[in-house]
């Protein structure tokens, strides 16, 4: 029996720090009023706004020029109307009570509320590769997120380095893998498909299945689905883990375990996990730290060189503005950078290579001065020892080494897989998605270099249309002419055709730098890219598919995956 059945699943509880603003009235003027932490608009109706930002836990700012944003990804908020101008997304308005002198309202800073275990058990955690760490103890085993061969993003990342030559064995021991989110360098199949398909999987039970769903397509039956509100204990043992939601709108989350005294969160790559509603202090804190990990602003086409390589370094020092917020909000006394161990090692993409420059774990080095911790550095040593709440010992295992891929045999063996797609399976993959927010999307499939060699467009709405054998050059012009947000997406032949035949998710082009894009207006299209992600995805998607009048084929092509 799984200890995960084992344990007792519980409802998390938290303890409310609350922190009451009062304000006066005669401070405020007419319009926006900017506040320490508060945005508030006077306009005969007063709206309250907290100034944390929806994506990862920023602080919204002004400019001289009454912009609100925030600096570390450049999302920009209209307090007037409550939504964001580059993005689909809103905030909710603070609750508030006043009289005729204040304004109060309450900011409360929830603490996730832990069992009060304090046995100083021995426990380990091993580095194997990118997101993948072993964590053992006598008690039991499991291993996170597990990328140890191969590619990941159609071919787009690599492994930056090979993985340890016992690294399958090692999985296949565990009691449990526990795997974040659908994102293949955290879910990847090649790895997956050399593991039992009995060993029991961790998941977060996010509302669209997508985890579950790409699991089961891979032969996993053994899963457990923990929602975000939920807690396995076992009090015999003194153990403790939940799996908690990235923050923003994203399918992603990472795992918080509790064992006698020590404690750990392996964030992964989540966006102000839980909203920072984590326990006031925790042991281990394990986070993406490289910055990289995605196609903008590389992959825009309406962007300058300069202005990539000026947003290039902006993401890298928000990536460590992120990590410090987080290091705030958990108080650990050890801080591993992981998750970022991946290169664009394949000829045709020197281009993203040479620019998409990324932090080293020597750039968190400021870390252990300013935050009273210690820095673990996987590439000094891959193996961490604890006694309680004391790393006790450092070691490095990964002598021998698995044989690395031969990248263009890959390539060359992936290209003869995807070489041809008919027009009628693109039109059912297209209508079967049900998507229907008013959006075009204008698709050139290409070569390597993204030379076009076919376009068509996709017009979603309350019907759903395509058209073939088009050619539209000025996204501007088509945009002033319909009023509809347009995307135009260039495409690697291989790479569109697997997707779309596998019903993988989109952001595997975005991503693995598969595509360029150009897109009007200049915003990003959050609802198109979460749906076609991780709603019209494997299981789900062939659900959707078959209340399409039609859609045959893809029913019957997943069938036969």
């Amino acid at each position: 029996m799984s200890i995960l059945n084992e344990c007792e699943r519980i409802i998390l509880t938290y303890k409310d720090i609350q922190n009451e603003i009062s304000i006066n009235k005669d401070t405020l003027d007419k319009g926006v009023n900017h506040l320490e932490d508060l945005i508030v608009v006077n306009n005969g109706e007063v709206k309250l706004f907290d100034r944390v930002c929806n994506h990862s836990g920023g602080k919204l700012i002004s400019n001289n020029r009454g912009e609100v944003f925030c600096p570390m990804h450049n999302w920009k908020f209209n307090p007037l109307s409550g939504k964001y101008l580059n993005n689909d997304n809103s905030k909710d308005a603070l609750h508030y009570e006043e009289d005729s002198v204040s304004i109060r309202t309450n900011l409360i800073n929830k603490k996730l509320e832990v069992p009060n275990f304090n046995k100083k058990k021995e426990i380990g955690i091993r580095f194997l590769n990118h997101a993948c760490l072993l964590i053992e103890s006598s008690d039991f085993k499991f291993a996170t997120d597990p990328w140890i061969v191969g590619s990941a993003f159609s071919n787009g990342w690599w492994l930056k380095n090979p993985s340890p030559e016992d690294s399958i064995e090692e999985l296949n021991s565990c009691d449990f893998i526990y795997v974040s989110h659908n994102h293949p360098d955290h879910l990847h199949p090649e790895t997956l498909s050399l593991l039992n398909k009995n060993i029991p999987i961790l998941v977060a039970d996010f509302r669209t299945k997508s985890s579950e769903d790409y699991l089961k397509f891979l032969g996993f039956n053994n899963l457990y689905p923990l929602k975000h509100d939920e807690g396995l204990v076992d009090h015999k043992l003194e153990l403790f883990i939940t799996v908690l939601k990235s923050g923003d709108f994203r399918d992603d989350s990472g795992i918080l375990i509790k064992y006698g005294e020590f404690s750990a969160l392996m964030n992964v790559d989540t966006n102000y996990i839980n909203f920072y509603k984590l326990p006031e202090e925790i042991t281990f804190l394990a986070t993406a730290f490289a910055s990289g990990a995605s196609g903008f602003p590389l992959c825009f086409e309406n962007l300058t060189e300069k202005q990539k390589n000026t947003t290039v370094v902006r993401n890298k020092t928000s990536q460590k503005k992120i990590n410090e917020k987080l290091v705030e909000a958990s108080n650990p006394k050890y801080f591993l950078p992981y998750a970022g161990s991946f290169d664009e090692k394949a000829s045709r993409d020197k281009y993203i290579n040479l620019n998409n420059s990324k932090n080293t774990v020597g750039d968190y080095s400021y870390f252990e001065g300013r935050y009273n911790l210690e820095l673990l550095d996987f590439g000094k040593h891959d193996m961490f020892k604890f006694v309680g709440s004391n790393c006790i010992k450092k070691d490095s295992l990964n002598k021998n080494t698995m044989k690395e891929p031969i990248i263009d045999e890959v390539i060359n063996n992936f290209k003869s897989k995807y070489t041809e797609l008919s027009h009628e399976y693109i039109e059912q993959y297209f209508r079967g998605s049900n998507y229907t927010k008013n959006f075009i999307l204008i698709v050139s499939i290409s070569d390597d270099s993204f030379n076009e060699l076919e376009q068509f467009i996709v017009t979603f709405g309350k019907k759903i249309m395509v058209k073939f054998n088009t050619s539209i050059d000025n996204i501007e012009e088509y945009y002033l002419k319909h009023s509809v947000n347009t995307l135009h997406m260039k495409v690697r032949k291989e790479s569109f055709i697997s997707v779309i035949k596998n019903l993988l998710p989109w952001e595997d082009l975005s991503i693995g730098f598969q595509t360029r894009i150009t897109r009007y207006p200049d915003v990003y299209n959050s609802d198109f890219w979460y749906y076609f992600t991780n709603i019209y995805a494997k299981y789900n998607a062939v659900r959707l598919a078959k209340e399409c009048d039609g859609c045959e084929l893809i029913s019957q092509s997943l069938a036969k995956t």
